[in-house]
């Protein structure tokens, strides 16, 4: 298993999680939902998935290590860790 016994190892699973969450968010909000509260709720959860990213990746950085993205494209991995933490309303 993936990150047992390693604290950097599960750290990057963390955040490999959230990459892969933020995909499966996105699909969702990009398929056609007459549902006003669904979205908000996926909207919600992304921001959710964001902040949990630049926490692991910030105590990555803190430990002088780098992370690289393996789900979500360099630019969006990029566009995230360079934004600030967001509220959830």
């Amino acid at each position: 298993m993936k990150g047992k016994g390693n604290e950097v190892a599960a750290i990057k699973v963390g955040a490999a999680i959230e990459e892969i969450d933020l995909l499966d968010l996105k699909n969702q909000v990009d398929q056609v939902v007459d549902n006003l509260d669904i979205d908000l709720v996926y909207e919600t959860l992304m921001k959710g998935s964001r902040n949990h990213m630049r926490a692991f990746v910030r105590n990555l950085e803190y430990r002088e290590i780098n992370y690289n993205p393996d789900y979500i494209s360099q630019e969006l991995f990029d566009e995230i860790i360079k934004s600030s933490m967001e509220n959830g309303f």
